[in-house]
């Protein structure tokens, strides 16, 4: 299987490509997944409280930031930095 932007894997969808472009971002209920091009052992990005939901991650046009949507009972957007920042420290 080719993953692109749009892939569906499951209920998921494989949506922005990163800065390196050998991998992509994917949401998974509560974790936030890099997946491989070439395939290969997902990496945890960012993990949220049993419960919550990432939604909708997305990359600024630079590849330097990502945004992404926790859903609960309430809903809050995340913003970190690719290069080491950890959510919601903007």
């Amino acid at each position: 299987m080719t993953l692109s932007p749009g892939t569906r894997l499951g209920y998921y969808e494989v949506t922005a490509k990163l800065p390196d472009g050998r991998s992509f971002l994917f949401p998974d209920f509560n974790r936030l997944l890099v997946l491989p091009i070439a395939g290969g052992r997902p990496r945890e990005l960012l993990h949220v409280a049993p419960g919550h939901s990432i939604q909708r991650p997305s990359l600024s046009a630079d590849g330097r930031w990502l945004t992404c949507l926790d859903i609960a009972d309430e809903s809050d957007v995340w913003l970190a930095e690719l290069d080491g920042g950890e959510p919601g420290d903007r």
